[in-house]
């Protein structure tokens, strides 16, 4: 009799150990996949020509080369995970402050104000970290002021292109992740008084914090 107890008890024990292996690995592999929402905090720059419209007419070529901008972002997409494959897409919008130049004359100034993102990513998890590198396109506002000047001449525009960037994360618990990204954009478009193109990188790093549901 105490022979067969102690083999049922060998038994529940085992099945103990699997169930708790088991349920540890879904967990591992559950990292990193679902859906999520991100904040992002950090720094932005451009590079490049802007062809913008003056008050006196016409329009100027100026030089936007400019660093120290700030950029402040919310973001939302949807990860699968597949072994340790991590893929996926993301939607998010950013606010870009200190990205303005002025033109030869004095009386104008460009900026970069805002963009919008949209990016498929593919990333390698190894443990509680995610390596990824992303692939997009991203939609931006440049506008000339003083706006209030031009009257019915449009003195805003917007550029478009191909955006590419790479980051990590890491998972802090199972739900929140804090992660860095850089993400570098080639911008291109016209103002409507235009005679040449508008041609623009825009940068951007920044420290995220994502939630998973």
């Amino acid at each position: 009799m105490d022979s067969v107890w102690k083999r049922r008890s060998q038994i529940v024990a085992f099945s103990t150990v699997l169930l708790s292996a088991a349920t540890g690995s879904t967990s591992a592999q559950d990292l990193f996949g679902g859906p999520y929402i991100s904040g992002a905090l950090g720094t932005s720059s451009t590079d490049g020509l802007i062809d913008a419209p003056l008050l006196s007419g016409g329009t100027s070529v100026q030089e936007s080369d400019i660093s120290g901008g700030n950029s402040f972002g919310l973001s939302g997409g949807y990860f699968f995970r597949r072994d340790a494959l991590v893929y996926g897409f993301e939607a998010g919008y950013m606010s870009l402050t200190g990205l303005g130049s002025s033109a030869q004359t004095g009386q104008e100034s460009t900026e970069v104000s805002d963009l919008v993102d949209l990016k498929a990513r593919l990333g390698y998890a190894q443990g509680e970290w995610l390596f990824y590198g992303s692939l997009g396109w991203t939609f931006a506002h440049v506008h000339v002021h003083p706006g209030g000047l031009f009257g019915s001449r449009p003195n805003t525009t917007i550029i478009d292109g191909a955006s590419v960037g790479v980051g990590v994360e890491y998972m802090m618990s199972e739900e929140l992740s804090l992660g860095v990204d850089y993400t570098r954009r080639s911008l291109s478009g016209n103002f409507d008084e235009a005679t040449s193109e508008t041609d623009l990188d825009v940068n951007t790093l920044v420290l995220r914090l994502a939630y998973r549901f």
